[in-house]
């Protein structure tokens, strides 16, 4: 899907998703942004769940989201 814009079910059938908006969420890291100290900026916050999301996923999906 990533890839080639389409992605074909368990029974054959293709889904066109050339032009979707995909909306993935999750609660990974969400312990920094939610502990954060008082006048702290976000960047270091930033960082710490990026440590975490790059722990949890594979670089090869990373790599196909902004």
């Amino acid at each position: 899907m990533f890839d080639e814009g389409r992605l074909i079910d368990n029974q054959g059938y293709t889904v066109d998703f050339r032009n979707t908006l995909l909306i993935m969420i999750s609660n990974l890291g969400a312990e920094f942004l939610t502990t954060l100290p008082e006048g702290q900026t976000t960047d270091q916050a930033k960082n710490d769940v990026m440590n975490v999301v790059k722990a949890a996923f594979r670089p090869e999906f990373l790599n196909r989201i902004d």
